[in-house]
């Protein structure tokens, strides 16, 4: 795919799924979440496409994950990976 450095994954991702494109934005997010699978704001966003499909258990699979994270991550006092910022690939691999 290629790389849109001006796009930010997660905005993407968000944009995706306002349009109605959801299947097109939880794979940008799975693709966030390889690299950082304990990120909050990409977990939420899983959980919310799971609830719309509606896919409950992974809804709530992925609203926990959120939640223990937002709660991991405010003991931690810096962050490595930003997925927010990450450049965006598109297209299938």
């Amino acid at each position: 795919g290629r790389v849109h450095p001006g796009i930010p994954c997660r905005a993407l991702a968000g944009a995706m799924a306002a349009k109605g494109q959801d299947a097109s934005a939880r794979q940008v997010l799975l693709s966030l979440r390889e690299s950082a699978p304990d990120a909050p704001e990409i977990n939420v966003q899983l959980a919310r496409l799971a609830a719309k499909r509606p896919d409950v258990t992974e809804a709530v699979r992925y609203y926990r994950n959120a939640l223990y994270a937002a709660g991991t991550s405010e003991r931690s006092s810096t962050r490595t990976f930003s997925p927010s910022s990450r450049p965006c690939r598109i297209g299938m691999s």
